[in-house]
């Protein structure tokens, strides 16, 4: 697959992992704050924090740039003339993020025209104190919520 793709950044992933399955000793990434915890395969996992916002938040307009808008659409190609299934996520933020959205019907309706698209704003109720660490992260608590969530969606979608 990376012949086929034929990019520096897939090469380098590649690489990158031949040599970390060689070398067991590999080094580990290290992480930039005292709260977090590397996991593996680039995730960070954050433990103990909680959000407050103390600043008035403007509103954002949720538009997909043309640059963007062109990868997506080739990812979907690809994905479908391989005949792979796959669901169009949208993973939570806080709802104060999540209510100053705007355009948000466009954007949902852009996204649906290229396969089943889920916004797990609308899915799960989440606490913006509790659940996350700033505006669009989810702390512990709300990622264990989320991928229980997202493992019976894909469960009874029957994805995998």
């Amino acid at each position: 697959m990376a012949l086929s793709l034929n990019h520096v950044k897939v090469y380098n992933t590649l690489f990158y992992s031949v040599f970390k399955n060689i070398f067991k000793n590999f080094p580990q990434e290290q992480t930039k704050n005292k709260n977090d915890k590397y996991v593996g395969f680039g995730y960070v996992e954050r433990r103990n924090c909680f959000y407050s916002n103390n600043r008035e938040l403007q509103e954002k307009n949720l538009e997909v740039n043309e640059k963007q808008k062109k990868y997506f659409i080739k990812i979907i190609n690809l994905l479908k003339q391989n005949n792979n299934k796959f669901l169009l996520i949208e993973v939570p933020v806080t709802k104060e993020y999540y209510s100053k959205y705007t355009k948000k019907e466009n954007y949902d309706t852009w996204i649906s025209n290229y396969g089943e698209h889920i916004d797990f704003n609308k899915i799960i109720i989440q606490n913006d104190s509790l659940d996350f660490y700033d505006l669009n992260h989810l702390n512990q608590s709300g990622v264990q919520k989320f991928n229980f969530e997202l493992l019976i969606l894909i469960r009874n979608k029957n994805i995998f």
